[in-house]
């Protein structure tokens, strides 16, 4: 008990840790709480020039006139001289230069496959433009072969086949998706997920920070010296300062957790968030036993501070705590792997997804959390093999 209470004594100098850590997490996780929701969905039309290098009228051509009053109803077309046109999608005031070729209109009636030039910005706008003119004309081209086919049964001019042909045509451009925003549950998912990636870096810190510490105040020389002279056995010894450290531990896991209920408030309440405990609990013993594999090393405070900043911080940025993975590079996820902070997130994203309470959820999480025992045993079983070669060396 001597030990386990002299690592009490000691802890109280460093509560300024975990009261820092938790002071950071609560405020930033209140501020993102609070940002206005998204709660409705509004169409975005890009912004595109056409340039026709077709001097006749174009009302007169039924097909190219229709595929210009479409791409006015789904996007918005800035007027502009042919001379400005690069600098406007240089600077981003528009996302694509679209050119109607002259030959358009046969190109239309014969049913040959439609291929515009067009330059473009390289954003998202630029990308819905290019699929909303690829829609348009595998949608004209299946009508226009079809109504060949009718046409040897039926005896039609050739104006009355274009215009049935352009109203089945826009009959079935009409048929837009409906688009419908993620549910309460997912949203309410994704709060808990975002509050706990960031406690990713706040947990793995405390744990480290603290346990280093303090274990490098018992792992002083003179320490160790009266320790082996005591009548203290060794192995109560460890196990008492083990017990210490696991108590600290999973006393920072059960903080973090009470925390969530009053940051995020009622929307706790629901069967996943029991995953997101098992999920905390696992990280918080593979935090736990890493920091145990750290202080064997007998690391100098100033040391210690270092390598928990390698260890907390460069994870939690490779990993995704700060910045949501869908952001983050392949390259930076495939070496976040090599870290437990990759797997803990990965886990709350993966829960974000779920929609039924029942095993076969709980399989989707089960090898991510395999992951992390994984780590622990690995932590474990590395202290164990320096520890001994210590021992032999003095």
């Amino acid at each position: 008990m001597i030990v386990f209470k002299t690592f009490w004594r000691i802890m109280k100098r460093y509560w300024w840790i975990v009261f820092i850590y938790v002071a950071i997490l609560t405020s930033l996780s209140v501020i993102n709480l609070n940002a206005a929701p998204v709660t409705d969905f509004v169409d975005t039309k890009p912004e595109i020039t056409i340039v026709s290098q077709d001097s006749s009228d174009l009302t007169t051509k039924p097909f190219t006139k229709n595929f210009l009053d479409y791409l006015s109803k789904n996007t918005k077309i800035i007027d502009l001289k042919e001379s400005e046109t690069t600098d406007a999608l240089f600077y981003q005031k528009i996302s694509m230069i679209l050119y109607l070729p002259e030959d358009l209109e046969s190109k239309i009636l014969s049913g040959q496959k439609i291929t515009l030039d067009y330059r473009t910005s390289g954003n998202y706008t630029a990308e819905l433009s290019k699929n909303l003119i690829k829609r348009y004309f595998e949608l004209q081209k299946t009508e226009i072969l079809e109504s060949k086919n009718s046409s040897k049964e039926q005896s039609n001019t050739p104006s009355e086949d274009s215009e049935k042909i352009i109203s089945r045509l826009n009959q079935k451009l009409d048929q837009s998706p409906t688009v419908r925003l993620a549910s309460k549950n997912a949203t309410n998912l994704s709060k808990i997920a975002a509050f706990f990636n960031f406690a990713s870096y706040t947990i793995m810190a405390i744990i480290l920070y603290v346990t280093c510490f303090i274990n490098a105040s018992f792992n002083k020389s003179s320490v160790k010296k009266r320790t082996m002279v005591s009548s203290l056995h060794l192995k109560k010894y460890n196990f008492s300062l083990l017990l210490a450290n696991s108590i600290f531990a999973f006393s920072v896991f059960a903080l973090l957790t009470t925390l969530s209920f009053f940051v995020l408030g009622n929307i706790v309440l629901t069967p996943f968030f029991i995953y997101e405990i098992l999920n905390i609990l696992l990280y918080t013993l593979a935090a736990l036993t890493l920091a145990e594999l750290v202080s064997t090393f007998n690391l100098s405070r100033d040391a210690v501070s270092g390598v928990v900043n390698l260890l907390s911080l460069a994870p939690a940025f490779l990993s995704g705590a700060f910045v949501p993975t869908y952001f983050l590079p392949s390259f930076v996820l495939t070496i976040a792997h090599i870290f437990p902070t990759y797997w803990f997130i990965d886990t709350n994203n993966k829960i974000t997804t779920l929609t039924e309470f029942n095993f076969n959820s709980f399989l989707t999480i089960l090898p991510n959390l395999l992951v992390l025992v994984l780590f622990s045993i690995i932590f474990i079983v590395a202290n164990l093999v320096l520890s001994k070669k210590k021992r032999v060396n003095i």
